[in-house]
C-alpha cells in the first residue's frame, strides 16, 4: 500500500464497456481487527478483514454502483450520477448533453475533487481499477 495518493479517479466509457480506475484509502479502524475502506471517487465507504478482501468488495461495490444506474434508465442517471460526484471530461457540458440524448460513444470522466477525506489523511492507499460489460 501507498501513502502518496492524487486521489485521481476516471471512468472511461466506451461502447457497451464502462472502466474506473480510482483510489482506495484504508486504515485500521478502532476494534484493531478490521481495516475502514474509502473509496471517495464513488462516496463508498466499508470494512474489510484482509488486503485481499479490500480489492475484492471494492470491485464488487463499484460494479454495483455502475449497474445499478444502468438499471434504473439505462445510462442516463449513471451520468447524472457521475456529474454529482464530481466527474468532468474536457468539453463537459457537450459530453453530457451527448449522454442525456444517448448520443454518447467514447469519453473519458476525471473526478475533480481531489481532496483527500477527512479522516483519512495518514491512511494508506490502493490504486485500483474495475472494468464491466454495460448495455
Amino acid at each position: 500500500m501507498n501513502t502518496n495518493s492524487k486521489n485521481e479517479s476516471r471512468i472511461i466509457f466506451e461502447p457497451g464497456k464502462v472502466r474506473a480506475e480510482y483510489d482506495i484509502f484504508v486504515k485500521t479502524s478502532e476494534l484493531k481487527s478490521k481495516l475502514t475502506c474509502y473509496i471517495p471517487a464513488f462516496d463508498l465507504i466499508y470494512s474489510a478483514n484482509s488486503s485481499e478482501e479490500i480489492k475484492k468488495r471494492a470491485d464488487i461495490m463499484v460494479k454495483s454502483f455502475v449497474r445499478f444506474y444502468f438499471e434504473e434508465d439505462s445510462s442516463k442517471n449513471f451520468f447524472v450520477a457521475l456529474h454529482k460526484l464530481g466527474f468532468r471530461t474536457p468539453n463537459h457540458n457537450l459530453t453530457m448533453k451527448e449522454a442525456l440524448n444517448k448520443k454518447l460513444v467514447r469519453a473519458k470522466f476525471l473526478n475533480t475533487n481531489n481532496e483527500v477525506p477527512e479522516g483519512f489523511e495518514k491512511s494508506n492507499f490502493l490504486a485500483e481499477q474495475t472494468e464491466l460489460a454495460v448495455a
